[in-house]
C-alpha cells in the first residue's frame, strides 16, 4: 500500500510516485492529529464504507498482483474511496490556528 519508498533508488521514473504516496502519509497523519469531533450518532455512514472498502481492496490487490507497476496502476482507482474522506474529517481550522492562518 505504501510502495514506492522515498528512500527506493530502482528507478527514477518513481521518483513522482513516492512523492504521492508521502502526500498521503501527510494527510493520513493529518487526519490521525487533527480530527473534527463526531457527531453523537458518530461517523457518516458513507465514510466508513470508503475506508473499509478501500482497505479490503488494497489487500486483495496487495496480494494477488506482484508486479510493482500494476499495483501502483490499480491503488489509483481506489484512492479517493480512503483520500477524500479523511480530507474531510481533518480539523483545517485548528491547523489554520496553530500556523496562525487567518481567512
Amino acid at each position: 500500500m505504501v510502495r514506492p519508498y522515498m528512500t527506493e533508488r530502482s528507478s527514477r521514473f518513481l521518483l513522482p510516485f513516492a512523492i504521492e504516496i508521502f502526500c498521503y502519509e501527510l494527510i493520513f497523519f493529518l487526519f490521525i492529529l487533527f480530527p473534527v469531533k463526531d457527531g453523537p450518532d458518530g461517523p457518516d455512514p458513507f465514510i466508513l464504507f470508503g475506508v473499509f472498502f478501500t482497505i479490503s481492496i488494497f489487500l486483495n490487490i496487495g496480494y494477488t498482483i506482484p508486479n510493482l507497476g500494476a499495483l501502483i496502476r490499480y491503488r489509483s482507482l481506489y484512492l479517493p474511496f480512503l483520500i477524500t474522506p479523511m480530507l474531510c474529517l481533518i480539523n483545517w481550522e485548528k491547523i489554520g490556528s496553530l500556523f496562525k492562518i487567518k481567512k
